[in-house]
């Protein structure tokens, strides 16, 4: 996902939220997850609000689902300035706070093959079921996260917008609702995924290659 669409879609609410005053979130990167799924740890970086760790109390988790290309989990913070918009809004009491948690989607360091956030048809590498079970409870249980469906959201880009309506139609339970911006799949290539059934579940087990991501 190109850096300058991000910036078009988010960049705007970004410089309005640099101008905000008042207490800042924190933002860590390069904190991992272990994955028995996937076999090695998953990266991720998190949005902890103004408060976090002094207040006692637990918090709605959203979780940001990148684009492809060169997408990574700190374009929603080095690029699109989303804790800026996230802290505006906190403080201005349009939103409750929450933990904002953005995972790797890469395959690998190569990345030359986009995982969309799931599965491959083959099972060669099971990232929506990586995420159910291992990431999820992974992150909610090390963060000060609520823990339910009720509590919980997803927003992704380009394929990551393909990921969270996916996510979405497949679990309902499990999220409260979901935001799918620029959302892209390669539905007319005969390598990249597919959607099978109502619950668009699966996918090739491969896609045209793509730019990789620096790491």
């Amino acid at each position: 996902m190109a850096p300058s669409v991000l910036r078009s879609l988010l960049g705007a609410a970004a410089l309005l939220a640099a101008t905000a005053s008042g207490p800042r979130a924190e933002v860590r990167f390069g904190n991992v997850a272990a994955s028995e799924t996937l076999d090695r740890p998953v990266r991720y970086a998190v949005y902890l609000p103004p408060g976090y760790g002094s207040d006692g109390r637990d918090y709605p988790v959203l979780y940001l689902l990148h684009g492809g290309g060169s997408g990574q989990p700190s374009d929603w913070f080095t690029l699109a300035g989303i804790d800026q918009l996230l802290d505006r809004m906190i403080g201005s009491g349009e939103i409750r706070p929450l933990i904002a948690v953005a995972p790797d989607g890469r395959r690998d360091a190569g990345n030359a093959v986009a995982t969309y956030f799931l599965d491959d048809a083959d099972g060669a590498t099971r990232w929506e079921t990586m995420f159910f079970e291992d990431f999820i409870p992974a992150v909610e249980t090390r963060h000060r996260a609520i823990g339910s469906g009720d509590a919980r959201a997803l927003l992704g880009i380009s394929m990551g917008g393909v990921a969270a309506a996916v996510y979405q139609l497949r679990a309902p339970d499990r999220f409260a609702g979901a935001a799918a911006l620029a959302k892209r799949a390669r539905a007319a290539s005969p390598r990249s995924w597919t959607a099978s059934g109502p619950d668009c579940s699966s996918r090739s087990a491969s896609a045209p290659p793509m730019t990789p991501s620096p790491t």
